[in-house]
């Protein structure tokens, strides 16, 4: 939060998303990383870490640094915001309510396409009760 030391608030302006990277006038993932990562009073703990250090795609860093905080729109999410949807069950099964840990791991179709993914790559897994389990 040292970054907002020292703003002031203006009335009457409309608030709105800007992203200021001082070398290019792009939005990228790591220089975001290197922001929070640099200040004091964000704790970044090993799993997550290692998480961004892995060689993988920067979207699927982010997604999966988000899903661990449970910060993408599942249908669940959606109504804690007060999004108006239909109802919150599952988008793949429609027998669950559809949260994070849900949608990505216990969905009857979420956990046969892993489990095709895992026999595809040779690899075996256990299913965990949580989702960062899956990271430590």
């Amino acid at each position: 939060m040292s970054i907002l030391e020292g703003q002031t608030l203006k009335s009457g302006w409309d608030d709105k998303w800007l992203w200021r990277d001082p070398q290019k006038c792009k939005y990228f993932f790591k220089f975001a990383y290197e922001i929070l990562s640099s200040s004091n009073t964000y704790a970044f703990n090993d799993m997550f870490r290692v998480m961004w250090s892995l060689l993988i795609p920067p979207s699927t860093q982010c997604f999966a640094w988000r899903a661990l905080q449970d910060k993408i729109d599942t249908k669940q999410n959606l109504l804690r915001r007060s999004v108006h949807i239909v109802d919150s069950l599952c988008v793949l099964c429609g027998s669950e309510e559809e949260t994070t840990s849900y949608l990505l791991i216990y969905c009857p179709i979420a956990n046969a396409i892993w489990n095709l993914c895992h026999n595809w790559i040779g690899v075996n897994f256990v299913n965990h009760f949580a989702m960062k389990e899956h990271f430590e």
